[in-house]
Formats: C-alpha cells, structure tokens, sequence
C-alpha cells in the first residue's frame, strides 16, 4: 500500500474515531490531512518537480548547444562569404590598378612622342633661324666688303685725281 493510501486511510480512521466535543475532532483531522498534503509534497510532488526541472535544464543545454552550433556555422558562412568578396575586391583591385599603369605608360609615351616631335620641330626651326640668320650674315659682310672696296675705289680714283691736279 503506498504512503498516501495509507495517510489516507488514517484520516478515515481518525475521522471515525470519538472525538473531543470541545474541538471536535479538527485538530486531528487537520493533522492527517496536513500529513497527507506533506507526504504527497515530499514523495511525489517534489521528485516530479526536480525530474522536470533537471529536463528542463537538459533540453536547456541541448537548446543552447544547438544554438551555438548554428550560429558557429553562420559566421563560418559569413566569414567565407566576406573572404570570397574581399577575394573578388582585390582582383578588381589590381585589374584596375594594371589598367591605370597601362593607361599611365600609354600616356608617357604619347607625351615622350610629343615633346620629341616638339623639339625636332623646335631645332628643325632653330636650324633654319641660323641658316637664314648665317646667309643674312654672310650677305651683310659681303655688302659691307663691295662698299669698302667701292670707299676704296673712290678714295683711290680721288687721290689718283688730286695727284694728277
């Protein structure tokens, strides 16, 4: 018989017992029905309780481990994800970065071609300012030479003149 059909019982048994007039028999009736709420809390109430909390606690564990799991499995995925396009950046990166020295080489050598061209124009002009400025020379020499021959030839002709005279 188990402990709570036995409290049980004995309330029945003191129930039917004779009972003071004075109190009327609640005092023990109390008792045994405080007994039987005590003994239903101590032996079935409680160990039920503690087996649902340590259940509960159990799935707690478990939830959080499943969580954990989860979560860990996330940033794994976004840490990849993060790592393919700091990939994709880069390549981009130095895709535009080669495109920009191309660009960057192109121009130099367009400009090197240019000042090139600039300065070959630049002495060709030269050329033809010291050629031109070398005959105008040679010219004005030999215009310079035909008058002080022809001074000459004057100063000559009169001296021939004045000696004659």
């Amino acid at each position: 018989m188990s402990l709570f059909w036995a409290n049980l019982y004995s309330l029945v048994i003191i129930a039917q017992t004779q009972v003071d007039p004075i109190s009327g028999g609640a005092g023990w009736v109390g008792a045994g029905l405080l007994g039987l709420v005590l003994g239903w809390l101590l032996l079935k109430h409680l160990p039920d309780k503690d087996k649902y909390i340590k259940e509960i606690i159990k799935e707690h564990g478990e939830t959080v481990n499943k969580v954990t799991e989860k979560h860990e499995i996330t940033v794994k995925g976004v840490a990849e994800k993060h790592e393919q396009s700091l990939k994709l950046v880069a390549e981009k990166h130095e895709l535009a970065i080669k495109q920009a020295a191309e660009k960057h080489s192109a121009a130099v050598e367009a400009a090197a071609q240019r000042t090139e061209l600039a300065v070959n124009k630049v002495a060709e002009k030269h050329a033809e300012i010291v050629t031109a400025m070398a005959t105008t020379f040679t010219a004005s020499l030999e215009n310079v030479v035909n008058h002080c021959k022809d001074e000459m030839d004057r100063i000559a002709s009169y001296w021939q003149q004045s000696k004659n005279n």
